[in-house]
């Protein structure tokens, strides 16, 4: 999209994609051809210190013509362009906008929102409105000062620089002298110097619903009662920005979080629950709509049909979240040191410019990244540790099982007859370390085992929530898949093989996270998790030596069941681990 310059009455100076006065009572002119965003921008800019205020119209006029004129002129002699040059004419009187509704109905879906041109027209289709009308209402907020338009690649301090991302982004020859496209973020749409970024400053409050509905389930344990108290007070706290939660997988910890999003929302704050993978951001959102009944929850990822709706709770992945700008007042981020939000500067910098200057974050993990960790241990953040499961029962730690495979993901007949073993005690998840190897497995298998239903998916798999859907439901005996399912997933009874679990894709932290999906639930509290592998390395040692921490540690503070305990009668003073440690 390009924009007119408008130059009104009284001297000011105004960049809209419609070339048309404020009112029909403003004598406005207009360049007579639009251009790009940062193009305009670069010639306000050469006008010099002191411009445009301080001088007539008159004369500002023609310093703005000859500026435009000049960049118009390099490129018809450069041969990019055989358009006329530009003049100034009268501005058009804007047409009259009688439909307030539906413009209030934008405004909810777009309010905190930072939007390339390619998603307002996504905006335009999911309200079934003309892309022209959407335009119209980005633009009459920007004139309310309401939201602004900035190029969305800039250069800043001698680079240039995506403001969606902030990445920096690379040069290339454009019509307008030297471009660029911002290559980090390109998979939300093409971020270059050429193209608009619409921001809007509305705030998420204004969806927020008269009450808020808390209707949980089930009661919380002693332990997550008393975790869920320190993260309420975390939240109700001044001064404290951060704060990690660093719980047991399965522990609960999602569930341990609604008290205190409850008393965000009934406060009108903004929530957003966040997460590296769209698996994880699935299987939270039925919990939140089962808890918070009547509220909308609005659910983004790269497999979502709607991305603009409105909404005071927002579920996301975390390349989602570089949509948003200063919208949240409250942000939990799940799993941290995960793929692909682990190590990646460009989701770190989207998470801290979604949240509001004042909004508070929480780190949720089982596995914390060492920095994270090593701030909470130090006392620099709080930290809220639960290191037992609600129903009381010590991890499942893994053992290792020798095991040569020929690197190319077959499955060798003992393997297969130890995943009989396993699939008599219940559905097994077989993680592999590459993609390539997810058909391969999964053919052996059906070979070896064709009795038993079984599939496999991976993350650029078209299919991957139908069969994970099918997986919830119980459909197979045996499902084989990539690390995509390592975190946030509860399956009744599940078992776990590793295959090639040496492989150096699998590290600590991963181990950990796919031995975590065993013994989740209250039925099924145990399950078995074999390593297989040529070697058992340190990473190995490392992930059984961590569940292995977390179980002594859960049982030094009471809250592991002895055989004719119920995971209801432990700690019934309340007493628990999870308070903050400075």
């Amino acid at each position: 999209m390009r924009f007119f310059l408008i130059l009104n009455r009284d001297g000011e100076i105004r960049l809209s994609p419609f070339a048309e006065a404020d009112s029909p009572s403003e004598q406005g002119l207009v360049l007579s051809q639009p251009f790009p965003l940062g193009f305009l921008r670069d010639v306000l800019k050469s006008l010099g210190p002191g411009s445009p205020h301080g001088i007539d119209r008159e004369t500002l006029g023609r310093d703005i013509l000859r500026a435009v004129r000049a960049g118009s002129e390099r490129e018809a002699a450069a041969g990019t362009r055989g358009e006329l040059l530009p003049e100034w004419g009268p501005a058009a009187c804007p047409p009259k906008d009688a439909d307030e509704e539906s413009y209030r109905d934008f405004c909810q879906r777009v309010s905190g929102r930072q939007l390339l041109g390619g998603d307002l027209n996504r905006v335009a289709r999911e309200m079934a409105v003309s892309p022209e009308q959407v335009w119209r209402w980005a633009d009459r907020r920007v004139r309310k000062s309401l939201a602004g338009w900035f190029p969305a690649v800039s250069r800043r301090e001698g680079k240039w620089l995506c403001r969606r991302c902030g990445e920096e982004a690379k040069e290339w020859p454009g019509q307008y002298g030297p471009a660029a496209t911002c290559p980090e973020c390109a998979a939300l749409g093409a971020a270059t110097s050429l193209e608009v970024l619409y921001r809007d400053y509305g705030s998420l409050s204004g969806n927020a619903p008269a009450n808020c509905d808390f209707a949980p389930r089930w009661p919380l344990t002693a332990a997550q009662s008393a975790a869920a108290e320190e993260v309420l007070r975390f939240v109700e706290r001044d001064g404290e920005k951060e704060a990690l939660v660093w719980a047991a997988c399965g522990a609960g910890k999602t569930e341990m979080c609604f008290p205190a999003v409850a008393w965000a929302l009934s406060r009108t704050i903004p929530v957003l629950f966040a997460a590296p993978r769209q698996d994880v951001v699935h299987d939270v959102a039925p919990r939140l709509r089962r808890d918070f009944p009547g509220l909308p929850v609005q659910v983004l990822s790269g497999s979502v049909s709607r991305h603009y709706e409105p909404g005071v709770l927002v579920l996301a992945t975390t390349h989602q979240i570089l949509r948003f700008y200063r919208a949240f007042g409250l942000v939990f981020l799940d799993e941290m040191d995960a793929f692909p939000y682990a190590g990646n500067r460009m989701l770190a910098w989207g998470v801290r410019q979604a949240m509001r200057p004042e909004g508070k974050l929480l780190w949720l993990s089982a596995t914390p990244s060492r920095d994270v960790l090593a701030g909470a241990k130090k006392g620099s953040i709080p930290l809220i540790r639960l290191p037992a499961r609600h129903h009381g029962q010590p991890l499942p730690v893994p053992h290792w099982e020798r095991l040569s495979l020929d690197g190319r993901g077959g499955c060798p007949a003992t393997l297969c007859e130890k995943l009989r073993d396993l699939a008599r005690l219940g559905p097994v998840l077989v993680f592999v370390p590459k993609i390539s190897w997810v058909a391969a497995v999964l053919a052996a298998i059906r070979r070896c085992l064709p009795d038993l239903a079984g599939e496999g998916s991976y993350s650029a798999d078209p299919r991957r929530r139908e069969k994970i859907e099918g997986l919830r439901q119980g459909r197979y005996r045996f499902f084989v898949t990539t690390s995509i399912l390592e975190r946030g997933v509860t399956l009744p009874g599940v078992q776990v093989a590793v295959l090639a679990a040496d492989h150096p894709v699998f590290d600590e932290r991963a181990l950990v996270q796919m031995a975590g999906r065993a013994g989740r639930t209250k039925d099924c509290p145990d399950g078995q998790v074999v390593f297989f592998a040529e070697r058992e390395t340190a990473c190995l040692k490392k992930a059984r030596r961590w569940i292995e921490e977390q179980n002594r540690f859960a049982r030094e503070e009471g809250l592991l069941a002895s055989p004719t305990q119920s995971a209801g009668e432990l700690n019934s003073s309340g007493q628990t681990s999870a308070s903050p440690r400075r």
